[in-house]
């Protein structure tokens, strides 16, 4: 299965001067079957996914679609890349780290200790 069609949603925001300032996109892809309703580009009315057969000529498209958020702003464009929930949980993650990397040292130490015939006592 091929993906031959891209949905581009395009994020708006209507500013107060009446005009539109883009403020996030989304791309979905979807497998289209060639058929005689191709051209509307419309997956949905789409009879299923176009499965991919040596020698085969594959047609790619896409649809752009605007949608206006009004409860986007652009300075607030960025919020929901920088929300982090609990910040504990990066330290839990170091933390973890840190003990992997003493535990496998000690485990190494102590395996070429023994080759070379050390004693711990």
């Amino acid at each position: 299965m091929i993906y031959n069609h891209l949905d581009i949603t395009v994020i708006v925001h209507d500013t107060l001067e009446h005009h539109h300032r883009v403020v996030g996109f989304e791309v979905e892809p979807f497998s289209m079957m060639e058929e005689d309703n191709r051209s509307e580009n419309n997956p949905s009315i789409s009879k299923g996914p176009m499965y991919l057969l040596e020698g085969q000529e594959v047609t790619y498209s896409y649809r752009i679609i605007t949608r206006n958020d009004p409860s986007t702003t652009w300075s607030m464009r960025m919020d929901h890349y920088l929300k982090f929930g609990d910040n504990n949980i990066h330290m839990a993650n170091i933390l973890y780290g840190v003990g992997l990397i003493i535990g496998l040292g000690l485990i190494l130490y102590f395996l070429l200790a023994r080759s070379i015939g050390k004693d711990f006592n």
